[in-house]
């Protein structure tokens, strides 16, 4: 258990070294000398517990084979020497590509997302069916079939040959006859292992190709309750041959309440 305060001496904060990406993103935005908290950025306005649950993220142990054998490592670590002078978030958006996270603003606080799985996110937060959005409804799309990538090269220090500097190659070839050869080159910053850079190539490919349909709709006052990075569920009625939702639109007395729709459409419901 952590009680979301860091170690101190004398009331002073000790140092401490880390390879933690969520601790390095930290650092560069609250430090004073070379971070952005030269613009009055300090801890109280960072949502310290978003950085510690994408610490747990990249600390989590991940399957990975190394000289032929099946091991595990720390699914993301950063390694970076920083000996150019550059704007601080300039660093700090180079990192977040490689991770797949982003920073943004809510509520007072700035807070990091990333992109976890369904088991890791706890499932949605919340659910829009046709009642609860405007009348407009929901409008699909996809992204265009020129965005997506069948190989990627990333380029890594690799920590077990002195920090040479080589490049992992992967490739998709089941996607190669439906989209053609389209390549990506990533800048590996702060990773010094293959496995990662096998990872994050892997990654960038499927993202592209499985993050294709797009989905939009304006609701009202309850999406002010959403951050970004939220998981939310959609049952479009339009979609499925089931009513997915409705309002209460009148209360009569305490067993009795009036709802927006004929109660012949409802299955297994006292009316």
């Amino acid at each position: 258990s952590w009680d979301g305060e860091f170690k101190k001496i004398n009331s002073e904060y000790l140092l401490q070294w880390t390879s933690n990406p969520a601790w390095i993103i930290y650092d560069l935005l609250t430090h004073p000398t070379y971070g952005m908290g030269k613009y009055n950025i300090t801890d109280s306005d960072i949502d310290v517990w978003s950085f510690y649950r994408f610490a747990e993220f990249c600390d989590e142990k991940v399957d990975v084979i190394v000289d032929g054998k099946s091991t595990q490592e720390r699914r993301h670590m950063c390694n970076l020497y920083v000996d150019t002078e550059k704007q601080a978030y300039e660093y700090i958006k180079d990192l977040l590509y490689i991770y797949n996270s982003s920073i943004n603003f809510s509520g007072g606080k700035i807070y990091i997302t990333c992109d976890f799985s369904e088991k890791d996110r706890n499932g949605s937060i919340m659910i829009f069916n046709n009642s609860n959005v405007l009348e407009d409804g929901f409008a699909y799309s996809s992204t265009p079939e020129t965005s997506r990538i069948t190989a990627a090269t990333v380029d890594y220090l690799d920590e077990r040959d002195n920090y040479m500097q080589k490049s992992e190659y992967v490739e998709d070839q089941e996607s190669l006859k439906d989209h053609n050869y389209s390549h990506i080159k990533i800048a590996g910053i702060g990773i010094t292992r293959r496995g990662e850079a096998h990872r994050l190539g892997w990654h960038k490919i499927l993202s592209r190709q499985l993050e294709k349909e797009l989905i939009t709709f304006k609701t009202g006052l309850r999406g002010s309750y959403l951050r970004i990075g939220d998981v939310v569920e959609v049952m479009d009625r339009n979609k499925s041959s089931k009513h997915s939702g409705g309002k209460i639109t009148k209360l009569i007395n305490t067993r009795t309440v009036e709802l927006d729709i004929p109660t012949s459409v409802l299955t297994n419901v006292d009316h």
